[in-house]
């Protein structure tokens, strides 16, 4: 899956590229192609991008969702998340389903702190420092869907000038197609224990540890005496619930994005809701159910 965004990522730094003498004054594009990428919510995905161009660097901006096509509801709620996500801080304080006028809010802040940072380089008469560029790309896509539930993915690459390295997210959300709410962790889960035991042994995994001793060898826990949950939640794909710790969040940068998933016919009955048996595990409705888990 990460594959799939850093390729995309390269194509809207290409585009933004492509049109730096266009939007050196701020301007702001959109390209609009229309797919069916699954054959049940369609998606117009649009393209914002912009960039700033300074004495000493410059820096790109870009933003593409694969936006959804349906009810309102799930129209709405989708996107009004990819907003909260994109503009944490609501610098944009009007309608949060105008992706277009967010982005252009959040890019001129965003332009406002790479030109203080420029001119501050100017200021004493310094030489080039020889950064290179800046980018900073998002991308909202869908990543698996059924008859009642999508999954959208977010992944952000972000780069400064003179960083030491640029930093990578990736999380994603899975929201109802009735009414368009999200699909939290306590939709799904009732023992958040049991739950973290499924994680941990994901984790074991992802880092090749043979013991959970070594496992929490790899970990940097310095605020919680035990492995949390992932603080952007956890998600619904094909058959499983995914989970997905971000940079720093439970190990060093080196570590990368720890996480993994939990196959649905592994999971006890009795640390999931009602509500997510009937959806996605009815076999665990059934006394007998460990006779009729599925192939």
């Amino acid at each position: 899956m990460k594959k799939i965004f850093l390729a995309v990522f390269a194509a809207i730094l290409m585009l933004v590229s492509c049109n730096d003498k266009g939007r050196q004054n701020g301007a702001q594009g959109e390209v609009e192609v229309s797919f069916d990428s699954l054959g049940n919510v369609m998606g117009d995905t649009v393209v914002y991008a912009d960039s700033f161009v300074g004495k000493f660097f410059k820096f790109r901006y870009a933003l593409l969702v694969e936006m959804p096509v349906g009810s309102d509801d799930i129209h709405d709620s989708i996107v009004k998340w990819v907003a909260d996500e994109y503009d944490p801080e609501h610098l944009y304080k009007g309608d949060r389903t105008r992706l277009d006028s967010l982005f252009l809010v959040r890019a001129e802040h965003m332009k406002k702190e790479v030109k203080d940072t420029d001119d501050e380089f100017g200021s004493d008469g310094s030489e080039n420092p020889g950064f290179g560029d800046g980018i900073d790309s998002t991308l909202v896509v869908k990543i698996w869907e059924n008859r009642e539930f999508v999954t959208y993915g977010y992944s952000c690459d972000y780069f400064f000038p003179g960083a030491a390295h640029g930093s990578y997210v990736f999380y994603a959300a899975t929201f109802n197609k009735h009414d368009g709410s999200r699909v939290k962790t306590e939709d799904m889960f009732t023992d958040n224990a049991k739950l973290l035991s499924y994680i941990k042994r994901g984790l074991m995994e992802y880092f090749e540890a043979r013991s959970i001793e070594e496992l929490y060898d790899n970990l940097q826990l310095s605020d919680t005496k035990d492995v949390p949950l992932p603080q952007h939640g956890l998600w619904i794909e094909d058959g499983k619930v995914v989970f997905q710790y971000q940079q720093y969040e439970i190990a060093c940068y080196a570590a990368g994005l720890p996480g993994g998933s939990i196959d649905l016919k592994l999971i006890s009955p009795d640390m999931v809701t009602p509500w997510f048996k009937d959806n996605f595990c009815p076999w665990l409705n059934d006394a007998s159910s460990a006779n009729k888990i599925p192939n």
